[in-house]
């Protein structure tokens, strides 16, 4: 799970640049400049940003890393507000992070 959080914090900080450079909005253009991972690499098997145009990244990983999903959600109370971060899975807890648990 680790590698896969770490893969996902660049396409955070991609996120969040682009939010706060666009006033606070999570829309579609969240996700601009953030580069999709398609191809199973070590434990990951796929990070997406923005499915539904909401500037969520998601991260599945491989069956080695138990098929294990985490969405990590960006939010913005009001412009000029830091972009806080929201993680969850419908995986089973035991495999992902506890701030992940919903």
């Amino acid at each position: 799970m680790t590698e896969g959080l770490a893969l996902a914090a660049a396409a955070k900080a991609t996120v969040t640049e682009n939010v706060s450079n666009s006033g606070g909005a999570v829309d579609g253009a969240s996700c601009d400049g953030v580069t999709p991972v398609a191809a199973p690499s070590g434990n990951v098997a796929s990070m997406n940003c923005g499915v539904d145009g909401d500037g969520v990244i998601t991260v599945t990983m491989t069956a080695s890393a138990q098929n294990a999903v985490v969405r990590l959600s960006p939010s913005i109370a009001a412009a000029n507000l830091p972009v806080e971060w929201r993680c969850s899975s419908p995986t089973d807890h035991r495999f992902v992070p506890s701030d992940c648990r919903n």
